[in-house]
């Protein structure tokens, strides 16, 4: 695998921007907007009761701009309608004019980068299919649980929301097709990433996001400190899915491209702060602000999960019962079997216990043992393959199991080769394209009014 370009990965790549582009569009507008409406809402944009607004597609009157971006003006209108939006899809109450206006300011940010990626791929001429901008807008309206015509009824300007889908499949295909070639990964890069996870898994692993922020004075500090702690309100008030959110718009680490992401972490390979602070959670959850050298985090603890964990076991089983009243009689019943059971086997097992009387004959097939009553799992740990167990109480009578195979439990799950590939992959032209989308904007002009 040494060199790999990865060809196939970018036509992959590719192939999941335009197939999932309602998806990446909802993240986009989630990650634009949610913090702000959620530290502070979007009061009277979303209350307020506006006439249905057809899309415009002839001449348009004027209107006064919230900005302007190499001469190409962005709306009050525009704003108004990423706004409401977002708040259809996270139907946020009890909002107040400082919401309003946060919130307007962040939806204005996103909008300029969306100006500026439009333009550069207009001045590449990336075609898009409008097939796929129609399907991708018929996708997002079934998550919102509406129709396109109810969408526009709720205010939401469809001619906004189809040249954002358009943009984000432009941008994702001309970042592609700049950069894909260049993104090489290495057999070093995937051999180092696989001995890592290896690792690891002889350590204590936590699922973690993060949300990082770059903070190297005192002043700054205490800002940032600040506004962690209203995210974190905000999302424990919201639910843990709107971290991700958080971390797309407002972190400084690499992984605020994929909201944060981390996936399994294991114990000693994080600022010794942030494992500490791992060590001493209590359980999933937010945690933080944690301060580090460099700035501080939050950090979403999703899961635990022990060194090298086995997962349960599986066993086929095959049980014998006795509800004879006399207890006497249904005791002999069981130990008859269990001799009878004992000299045919598993194969034998139906034959040879089916004539005694008052017994029942169960065939229990392939079950986990995670699945099994706490004496009846510890019943069948103590007996051996192709052996009948002790008899043992049930509520309807003495019984005994016999264990015809044993599967030993899963160990953990590490990626192939081609997965840690991939994920490297995408990792780098995501930043890639990130990078190209901030040395455009500074390369603009922009007016914000």
């Amino acid at each position: 695998m040494s060199g790999l370009s990865g060809v196939g990965l970018r036509i992959s790549f590719a192939k999941r921007a335009r197939e999932g582009s309602a998806a990446f569009v909802l993240k986009r507008l989630q990650g634009a907007l949610l913090a702000s409406v959620m530290l502070t809402g979007l009061g009277s944009i979303a209350h307020a009761q506006t006439p249905e607004a057809p899309e415009q597609t002839g001449p348009q009157m004027l209107e006064a701009a919230a900005a302007v971006v190499n001469d190409e003006p962005i709306t009050f209108s525009d704003v108004r309608s990423r706004a409401r939006l977002l708040l259809l899809l996270l139907q946020v109450r009890q909002i107040t004019a400082e919401i309003e206006r946060d919130a307007i300011q962040r939806s204005i940010e996103a909008l300029i980068e969306e100006a500026v990626q439009r333009q550069e791929v207009t001045r590449r001429e990336v075609k898009v299919d409008p097939a796929e901008v129609e399907a991708s807008l018929q996708s997002l309206a079934q998550r919102l649980e509406l129709t396109v015509e109810e969408m526009r009824q709720r205010g939401i300007n469809l001619a906004s929301v189809r040249r954002q889908i358009e943009t984000e499949i432009a941008w994702t295909t001309l970042v592609e097709g700049m950069f894909g070639s260049r993104v090489r990964i290495s057999e070093n890069q995937i051999k180092d990433t696989l001995d890592r996870l290896t690792a690891g898994a002889s350590k204590v692993q936590y699922n973690v996001a993060e949300l990082f922020v770059y903070a190297p004075d005192p002043t700054s500090r205490q800002k940032a400190r600040q506004d962690l702690q209203q995210v974190r309100q905000a999302v424990e008030q919201f639910g843990p899915a709107a971290f991700a959110n958080y971390a797309q718009q407002f972190s400084d680490a690499p992984s605020a491209a994929n909201g944060g992401d981390l996936s399994w972490v294991a114990a000693g390979t994080l600022d010794p702060a942030l494992d500490s602070a791992l060590e001493q959670a209590l359980g999933p959850g937010v945690i933080g602000p944690v301060e580090t050298v460099d700035g501080l985090y939050l950090l979403q603890m999703r899961a635990r999960r022990d060194p090298a964990v086995t997962g349960p076991g599986q066993v086929r089983l095959k049980q014998v019962l006795s509800t004879l009243p006399d207890r006497a009689q249904a005791d002999a019943a069981v130990a008859q079997a269990r001799e009878r059971a004992a000299a045919a086997g598993c194969d034998g097992f139906e034959a040879a216990v089916a004539n005694i009387p008052g017994l029942f004959a169960v065939n229990l097939g392939l079950v986990s043992e995670s699945g099994l009553e706490a004496n009846t799992a510890a019943t069948v740990r103590a007996t051996e393959v192709g052996a009948m167990s002790a008899p043992f109480e049930t509520p309807r009578g003495p019984a005994a199991i016999m264990v015809c195979e044993r599967r030993a439990g899963e160990g953990p799950r590490l990626p192939t080769p081609e997965q840690i590939q991939g994920s490297l992959y995408q990792s780098q032209l995501l930043a890639l394209g990130e990078r190209l989308s901030r040395d455009l904007k500074r390369q603009s002009t922009i007016v914000e009014r």
